[in-house]
């Protein structure tokens, strides 16, 4: 995997998560176990930087004052140009696979954003209103009611 996503980062954009199938013990370079646990979960997301979009998947975890990690083999796939004077990042020699997502990935992405934003809305309106008394009365059976 070797793409990872705070915790924390997770909880507060509201990201969807999936369990692992198999969950990954995590080690501290001394061999001891790392506080945060094991890893049992992952996202899969649209990374974009720049003109460059592509669909990963990250293994979420807590990362301290991180929001994610990439992984050297990441960066060296994509060979980014990097200006250490300016502060800049540049993503113009990744391979084409990468270079933008396919409109399939696009689409699924935003019906997912799409779907969230229902589920926010309704969990934010109030309750539909249901009149018992008609279910009492057997008015709505004999063709009388009143709606």
């Amino acid at each position: 995997m070797g793409l990872f996503l705070d915790l924390e980062s997770v909880k507060h954009h509201g990201l969807t998560t999936q369990p692992l199938p198999k969950p990954i013990p995590v080690y501290n370079i001394d061999r001891m176990p790392n506080k945060a646990g094991i890893i049992s979960s992952m996202v899969d997301l649209v990374l974009q930087y720049q003109n460059h979009a592509e669909r990963a998947v990250f293994a979420v975890t807590s990362l301290g004052r991180q929001d994610m990690i990439l992984r050297f083999m990441w960066l060296q796939e994509h060979n980014s140009k990097v200006n250490w004077t300016k502060g800049e990042v540049t993503m113009s020699r990744c391979s084409r696979k990468c270079s933008a997502c396919t409109a399939e990935d696009r689409a699924e992405h935003q019906t997912q954003v799409q779907e969230h934003a229902a589920i926010r809305a309704c969990c934010t309106s109030p309750l539909p209103f249901a009149n018992l008394d008609l279910l009492v009365s057997g008015d709505w059976m004999s063709g009388d009611c009143p709606v």
